[in-house]
């Protein structure tokens, strides 16, 4: 349910993932907000308070915190005392599973969305030495040697290994123009 929520809107997954990591960070205290309620004798406060919860925290894909959950708040709503403490303690431990699981998954998601963003810059400067590459040559600059080397593995993943190995020794015996040629085959 986090993946389908998460991937529901891509352009807005850092919100979401914001949202999700403060629904989290509420979900004890809302807890203790429902225990409170109770020891004053608020049933209702307390019942408002686990119907929110199985809202939020059901969007988290909870099932079992959402089927416990509406359990205790009809237990509380008709005014059943008994095993209600049995019942929240029960409701805490399910709360704790979700937000272990919730925290594990957005550590995820971010640790992904890192990796991501260095992938792209990584292709980013890859793109731009690409460009000063091309530029060297074309200037028959002695300089594209250098920039090739670093080049080099990431054409790797691009170009067939034999076109790989002849645009090397093109670079390598200054053959620049026979290099461009070789490069305008490939979309890079």
């Amino acid at each position: 349910s986090l993946e389908m929520l998460a991937a529901a809107d891509p352009k807005n997954q850092q919100k979401i993932l914001s949202s999700i990591s403060a629904l989290v960070e509420r979900a004890g205290l809302q807890m203790a907000e429902v225990k409170q309620a109770l020891e004053a004798h608020r049933s209702d406060d307390a019942a408002r308070l686990l119907h929110t919860m199985r809202g939020s925290i059901g969007t988290l894909g909870a099932k079992d915190f959402a089927v416990l959950s509406l359990q205790v708040e009809n237990k509380i709503r008709e005014g059943e005392d008994d095993h209600i403490a049995e019942l929240l303690h029960d409701l805490e431990q399910e709360l704790q599973k979700t937000v272990t699981a919730a925290g594990l998954w957005l550590a995820q998601k971010r640790a992904d969305n890192k990796q991501t963003s260095l992938a792209t810059l990584a292709a980013e400067e890859a793109q731009i030495l690409m460009q000063r590459l091309i530029a060297c040559l074309r200037q028959n600059d002695i300089a594209a040697v250098d920039v090739f080397a670093e080049l080099k593995e990431n054409l790797s993943h691009k170009i067939p290994a034999t076109s790989l190995a002849q645009l090397s020794q093109q670079i390598q015996d200054l053959d620049f123009q026979g290099a461009l040629a070789l490069l305008a085959e490939f979309s890079l």
